[in-house]
């Protein structure tokens, strides 16, 4: 059985284009660094007779920065509550509403005004969006396409978000919109995938597991034979999948989860693997990797150069990480992810510590270790995580588990984003250290907590979780 084109169409829309506007929109304001500060520091001056000091544009920085994340954990943990009252669809349309109003604040009000609260309050409600994008895209995802193909698809949101990451590198280039009179385009274009996403919702389906919950069983077979091409007895069997789990939903709730042995490991794993997207130091490279090359000798006029190099790595290895997740199932390529990972942060550490030793040698290889970074994070950690989210957790419990995850995964978003300029500008060598602390038990967790799931029916995988610390079947002799 296969996926229908219908279905294809779908999975395409529900699961790239919110991942694509949210992480453009996220990263922009790292190529737009320099106009952001003029800004500022014009309004600044304007109210205060005096320019920003150093230490002044590190804070307004951070809270331009964090803010979106602050707004990413409204958005995470609010995600469960309004799936209560509404469908899948229609938050995902009240999603990308969300994210075009956040580019009418920044780039309409903010424009107008040039009031750096005014930004601030447009990341915010921007980051309500990219709270959603981390959730929504996998949960319709994994309840839309056939179980074969699902982490293929999973992979893509990480694809799309990467694609967003050097799209935004790429317009907010001082050769292309990057200045004081387009940078307002710059951000308008992170409407466009919204704009898209609403015009072609009118014709896309919401996920069965929704239908049938929301309207009955008629309704949502009739809807999955829309959605898959296949025998009828093949959409039977699959659709047999969906009922038992209907009537658990409504029992799965954060009690449940903490106090029973199996959905209590499950919802470690999912915070753990969550968190471990950006507990790596990624937004640090994301956010302020203008401001680490300068520190390491790149010049303004090669920072273009290296930034789109090091983006389109980025998109390079996710959709390297789609062909080994494919291959090689979650588990095993987040495994290796993560000691490359370690690998290269340890290497920009050394060449941090070290430059007075060498300092024609080390700075190259600074930019080798953020390069290596890059690859390991997009081709290892990022599509491997959420290939790994939709085989750990099933239909009765993902959603809820998904839904207060996003608290904690949140939290630390906002800690590895307010903290990296604080990093930087009194620990330049051993900014990324915290973050090498985080990966070396992530891989130690990995390896002792995590169950291998390739080839492993569900109910395999709940069992593997009801059991505790093994270590995991990909490792054990």
């Amino acid at each position: 059985m296969k996926n229908s084109n219908r279905a294809n169409v779908s999975l395409l829309m529900h699961g790239t284009m919110l991942m694509f506007a949210s992480s453009y929109l996220f990263v922009l304001v790292n190529p737009l660094n320099s106009i952001i500060r003029t800004i500022y520091n014009g309004t600044y001056m304007k109210r205060n007779g005096v320019a920003m000091s150093e230490s002044t544009w590190a804070v307004y920085l951070s809270l331009t920065s964090s803010f979106f994340i602050i707004g990413g954990l409204v958005g995470g943990l609010g995600m469960q509550f309004i799936l209560k009252i509404t469908s899948r669809k229609r938050l995902m349309q009240l999603a990308h509403l969300n994210n075009i109003l956040s580019v009418i604040l920044i780039a309409g009000v903010g424009k107008i005004t040039e009031s750096y609260e005014v930004f601030i309050v447009g990341r915010f409600v921007g980051g309500i969006c990219f709270g959603l994008s981390f959730n929504l895209p996998s949960l319709m995802v994994s309840e839309t396409s056939i179980k074969q193909k699902q982490n293929f698809w999973q992979s893509i949101i990480s694809v799309s978000g990467c694609c967003g990451f050097l799209f935004a590198v790429v317009m907010g280039n001082d050769k292309v919109l990057g200045s004081l009179t387009l940078w307002p385009v710059a951000f308008s274009i992170g409407s466009l995938p919204s704009i898209v996403y609403l015009i072609t919702s009118l014709y896309l389906p919401d996920t069965p597991y929704d239908i049938l919950h929301r309207l009955g069983t008629p309704e949502a077979l009739d809807l999955l034979r829309t959605l898959r091409n296949g025998s009828e007895e093949d959409i039977h069997e699959e659709f047999e999948l969906l009922q038992p789990d209907t009537e658990l939903t409504r029992k799965i709730g954060i009690i449940e989860m903490l106090s029973i042995k199996q959905y209590r490991n499950q919802f470690i794993a999912v915070n753990i693997l969550l968190c471990n997207i950006v507990m790596g130091g990624i937004d640090t490279i994301l956010l302020y990797s203008s401001v680490i090359f300068i520190n390491v000798g790149i010049s303004e006029g090669n920072m273009i150069f290296i930034n789109v190099g090091a983006y389109s790595l980025l998109v390079l290895s996710s959709v390297v990480c789609t062909i080994l997740v494919n291959k090689f199932g979650g588990y095993r390529v987040l495994f290796v992810g993560t000691i490359v990972l370690i690998l290269s942060q340890v290497l920009f550490t050394i060449s941090q510590a070290l430059t007075h030793l060498a300092p024609t040698v080390m700075p190259t290889l600074a930019v080798v270790s953020i390069f290596i970074y890059l690859a390991a994070w997009s081709a290892g950690i990022n599509g491997s995580v959420f290939a790994v989210l939709a085989e750990i957790t099933t239909d009765e419990n993902r959603t809820a588990m998904y839904g207060y995850a996003a608290v904690s995964f949140w939290i630390f978003t906002w800690l590895g984003t307010f903290v990296p300029p604080y990093l930087l500008l009194g620990y330049q060598a051993y900014a990324v250290t915290p973050w090498l602390v985080w990966t070396v038990l992530m891989l130690l967790y990995i390896i002792f907590c995590l169950p291998d799931t390739r080839g492993k029916k569900s109910e395999d995988i709940q069992t593997q979780f009801s059991q505790g610390f093994f270590i995991s079947g990909c490792l054990a002799p």
